[in-house]
């Protein structure tokens, strides 16, 4: 009897060893899982304001190309009336429309250089938007193999908690003997 009463006692220190562990298992999981959250909040109101920027380029862009339209119109205007006129002759008339053309040749390369610009802005945004969605992915992956592991951990637990009070019932029971 007292054999198996220090077998059942170390078996009930073993348990209450491995709850311990489990304990501050459950304890660091869930601390991840508050410091994962904190992370999803944080990439989340990032990708708002990036969405928010890249809508202000896109409205910027557009406000440009239709800047651009017209220009590019006058520009179009102008080459057909530079080259009727030096078909015509190659009079002063020519040399005035060709000042006109490289005024309007080097502002139209001014507002496509400030275009190119704004499309680069503008995949640099989708690029950061890219990545932060890739990193939230990971985050919530992180965060459901969290809360699965969790989970796994409670069950344990409760079963452990049944074994150890099977044991003390079992313990109680061979008190109850020997006394008798």
């Amino acid at each position: 009897k007292t054999n198996n009463l220090n077998k059942l006692n170390l078996n009930q220190r073993e348990k209450l060893e491995d709850c311990v562990s489990s304990n501050k298992e459950i304890e660091v999981n869930n601390n991840s899982l508050k410091v994962s959250m904190q992370r999803i909040k944080d990439n989340t109101i990032r990708l708002k304001n990036l969405s928010s920027q890249n809508n202000l380029l896109n409205e910027k862009l557009v406000l440009i190309n239709n800047e651009i339209k017209p220009l590019k119109k006058q520009f179009d205007e102008l080459e057909m009336i530079l080259k009727e006129n030096y078909e015509n002759s190659q009079t002063s008339s020519l040399m005035d429309h060709s000042d006109d053309f490289e005024k309007l040749d080097k502002k139209l390369q001014l507002l496509m250089k400030e275009k190119d610009e704004l499309f680069n802005k503008k995949n640099q945004v989708v690029l950061n938007q890219e990545r932060i969605k890739n990193q939230f992915n990971l985050i919530s992956l992180q965060e459901k193999n969290l809360q699965e592991s969790v989970k796994e951990l409670s069950k344990a637990h409760n079963e452990w908690i049944k074994k150890r009070d099977d044991y003390k019932r079992v313990l109680a029971s061979l008190d109850e003997q020997r006394s008798e």
